[in-house]
């Protein structure tokens, strides 16, 4: 048997490929067979590859995987355990036998304090009256017995205690030691190189395969540093993880770690294609009289909060170049199956600081942070946490983020700012004319619970009509117009504890077949 030692793991999204060497030592020249240990059971045989270092002067015949089902007690696992077991168990045996005394010599002296004050009860009967025998003596006597008792009870219920916490103790002691002697069963994975050599020399054995029971996702970490003399300004120091889980039964020590992107087991074929068809049909009488009009939310490829350095921006799932990261230094990975953070990379962005609030959403102000994404590889979705200076702030979700893409980050919110909105509609009614008409209205109430000025930045939102039976007219917004999508923001300046009032009020005007449905 030779003992390989681990060099390299690539992380996966559901297994790891793992790369070994060992050095065999070549004896005499003609045929040699080694078995190489410490592989998991979890070996996928058919991405096993060995190779020879190109200075080898042997030659490999063939390796495979082979396993073995073999029996074990946990004495074998560690030959000191159960001695210390043993030794411990006749511990708490002494310890019983001599707390079972204990006990009983309490119990004992317990009754005699009860027998005697039973017999001072007795003789009060019997005593004539005098001055002799003064029923404060009796009283006094039985007071210190009485007390005597109390104190042998309190002492009693103490050591049946402690007995029966030595007694539970002992059996569990002893159920561990028969479950040392059970015998248990394990699969054994081991790989068996035969080697051909002309003469006698030292061989460096590499191998590569793939394995189940390890995987890998991504975890950033965030935090935010103002500038001493402008506090909308600032960096945000953004550390990029791995957080890696293995409980293959081997032991990665003092390993590099790489993590793709990559699914080694997604299928490559194309899909078949076919015939999608299309039908046409008349409406219905009822469909003619009615257009229903219903509220959609679109999703927005671009936020408009600055400008991208390159055209188009790929997703997480764009089919596109699989992505290799690669871990910092080395590191040592317990098969426990209990997560470890690896660092990949950390990027110091200089970024612009804002209090943003939607109340449509929330009535809460949080703080964000705006910058770009600069590094050459992009940012993937994951969970952040995130800090302000030195203080946690909480954790939040990121999306996948191209090089040279906006990136915004949330850093919680501002607990002295409050907005409540109240949204209102009312129909209006028009001379001459058969469409219907609506005013919707929205009432934002602003509070700065602090003494400190603040400024912020409120994102309202108008609906953007895609026919032309609807048409959405803006009234009143602040002085603001909003963009093509229909976002609306209006920066507010509040002094300290003051309370501000917004209004945005927009018309729709509707032909007499919609019917809304918001």
């Amino acid at each position: 048997m030779t003992n390989t030692t681990p060099t390299h793991i690539t992380f996966f999204e559901d297994r790891a490929q793992v790369q070994r060497h060992a050095t065999l030592q070549l004896d005499s020249s003609g045929h040699h067979t080694f078995q190489l240990e410490g592989i998991t059971r979890f070996i996928d045989d058919q991405s096993l590859v060995v190779s020879l270092s190109e200075t080898s002067s042997a030659s490999l015949i063939i390796a495979s995987v082979k396993r073995k089902l073999v029996e074990y007690s946990d004495t074998e696992q560690d030959e000191a355990l159960p001695a210390d077991i043993e030794a411990h168990a006749q511990y708490l045996r002494k310890e019983v036998r001599e707390a079972e005394l204990q006990l009983k010599r309490t119990q004992q002296q317990l009754r005699h304090h009860q027998e005697l004050f039973s017999a001072i009860l007795t003789q009060m009967r019997l005593v004539p009256h005098g001055d002799a025998c003064s029923a404060e003596s009796f009283d006094s006597a039985l007071k210190r017995i009485e007390e005597d008792i109390a104190r042998g009870e309190i002492k009693e219920d103490n050591e049946k205690r402690a007995l029966k916490a030595l007694q539970k103790e002992l059996t569990h002691t002893k159920q561990r030691l028969e479950q040392d002697k059970q015998l248990h069963h394990k699969v054994v994975a081991s790989i068996e190189v035969q080697l051909q050599s002309s003469e006698p020399c030292e061989v460096v054995l590499n191998l590569s395969y793939m394995t189940g029971c390890a995987l890998w996702r991504p975890t950033h970490r965030a935090q935010l540093t103002r500038h001493s003399d402008d506090k909308s300004r600032g960096y945000v120091h953004i550390e990029t993880q791995a957080a890696v889980w293995q409980n293959t039964g081997e032991l990665w020590e003092n390993v590099t770690c790489s993590l793709s992107t990559a699914r080694p087991t997604q299928s490559a074929k194309p899909p078949v294609l076919t015939d999608d068809r299309l039908y046409v049909r008349n409406k219905t009488h009822a469909e003619q009289k009615e257009i229903k009009v219903a509220a959609r939310d679109e999703v927005i490829s671009s936020t408009g909060e600055g400008p991208r350095k390159v055209d188009s921006m790929p997703g997480v799932d764009d089919g596109g170049e699989p992505l290799l990261l690669q871990a910092q230094g080395k590191v040592t990975i317990q098969s426990t199956g209990k997560a470890h953070v690896l660092t990949m990379d950390t990027l110091k962005l200089p970024c612009t600081i804002d209090l943003v609030a939607m109340p449509e959403l929330s009535e809460l102000a949080y703080l964000r942070a705006k910058t770009i994404w600069s590094h050459t590889a992009p940012l993937l979705a994951g969970p952040v946490t995130i800090l302000r200076e030195h203080e946690l702030a909480g954790q939040t979700q990121i999306k996948f983020v191209a090089p040279g893409e906006p990136l915004d980050i949330g850093f919680g919110h501002d607990s002295s700012l409050r907005i409540k909105r109240d949204a209102e509609r009312k129909t209006i009614d028009k001379m001459l004319s058969r469409h219907k008409h609506e005013e919707r209205k929205i009432t934002l109430h602003i509070s700065n619970l602090s003494a400190s000025p603040k400024t912020l930045h409120i994102l309202e939102r108008i609906p953007v009509s895609e026919i032309e039976q609807v048409k959405v007219q803006l009234v009143s917004s602040e002085g603001r117009e909003p963009n093509q999508d229909g976002f609306l923001e209006i920066p507010t300046n509040l002094e300290g504890n003051e309370t501000k009032q917004l209004k945005v009020v927009y018309n729709l005007d509707l032909d007499p077949k919609v019917r809304l449905n918001f």
